[in-house]
């Protein structure tokens, strides 16, 4: 579930400041848009939105960014 990437993300951040060292890296499907999109005619497809994976938005994308500082 895409939209449980930002509440992974707080649970770092929490554990970051509390002094806890062991995760090096972390991986966020973003896109433009959120969510996906099914394949249909090419001129029904959202620009910017996945069509493989469910995706979280360029903007939260950015705001998870911050948080993780």
């Amino acid at each position: 579930d895409h939209n449980k990437q930002s509440v992974v993300a707080e649970e770092i951040t929490r554990q970051r400041e509390t002094g806890f060292t062991a995760v090096g890296g972390i991986m966020l499907e973003s896109f433009l848009v959120a969510g996906r999109q099914d394949i249909a005619s090419l001129n029904k497809l959202t620009y910017g939105q996945s069509i493989t994976d469910a995706c979280i938005s360029f903007d939260k994308t950015e705001l998870l960014f911050q948080q993780l500082g």
